[in-house]
């Protein structure tokens, strides 16, 4: 029975299981990102090419992860202390910031 004054909510059913999708973030946006790259930066992608991060310092670690290597200097501005951070977290990364 409904209140008087009040609507009824519709039950929205999951079309799948509530469960953790892809590794590399929601295939939706990953497509719709890459077709913003290819119409207003002719930048050619697919969405396999594309990883959705929570923020800025997971995207540097991921990154850092992958394109570099242990010991590997890395030079930094003064301004980006929490990148500093990441690489003293990664390990092996010798961090040194400069003047921006």
């Amino acid at each position: 029975m409904v209140e008087p004054g009040y609507a009824p909510v519709p039950i929205v059913r999951a079309q799948a299981p509530l469960q953790y999708g892809g590794p590399l973030g929601y295939e939706e946006l990953r497509d719709a990102i890459c077709t913003y790259l290819r119409t207003a930066r002719a930048v050619h992608c697919n969405p396999g090419q594309v990883m959705i991060v929570a923020g800025s310092q997971e995207a540097l670690e991921i990154s850092a992860r992958v394109l570099l290597d242990v010991g590997t200097p890395v030079w930094l501005e003064e301004t980006w202390i929490l990148a500093d951070s990441t690489c003293s977290r990664l390990g092996g990364l010798s961090g040194d910031t400069r003047p921006g």
